[in-house]
């Protein structure tokens, strides 16, 4: 008996386990602001929100859901050319992805956030060591 509930215990603290670690993403697709956004619980394995965000000559297309993190990241590999690059802004065609999992709903936005800073070589390049005294 004590065995049964010993076992039962530690199947419901995994349970609770695995549904407390659940994060909530927008999930759905909308057209020039026109669509349909919900709220969703992201299964365990999908840990990542993602938002891809197209513009295409004045029509922007929104989509966000819940996706794994290794295939969200795949994503935004392209973001410099496709996203950021003077021709793709210059041409009104950008296609950018953004992945998230640092809070629940962190896919809330739906412009395009300004290019993340990338670290100039002076920047990782430590200054030469001062002599002790």
């Amino acid at each position: 008996m004590i065995m049964k509930l010993l076992f039962f215990c530690v199947a419901l603290c995994l349970h609770l386990a695995v549904v407390n670690s659940e994060g909530q993403c927008y999930e759905g697709l909308s057209v020039d602001g026109v669509g349909n956004m919900t709220l969703v619980s992201c299964d365990f394995t999908m840990e990542s929100c993602m938002t891809k965000i197209e513009l295409n000559q004045g029509l922007t297309i929104l989509t966000r859901q819940c996706l794994q993190t290794k295939a969200c990241g795949s994503h935004t590999t392209n973001n410099e050319q496709q996203c950021y690059s003077d021709d793709a802004v210059s041409k009104e065609v950008q296609l950018c992805y953004f992945c998230c999992n640092d809070a629940n709903l962190c896919n809330d936005f739906a412009t395009i956030p300004p290019q993340p800073i990338q670290p100039t070589e002076e920047a990782t390049t430590p200054p030469p060591a001062t002599p002790l005294p």
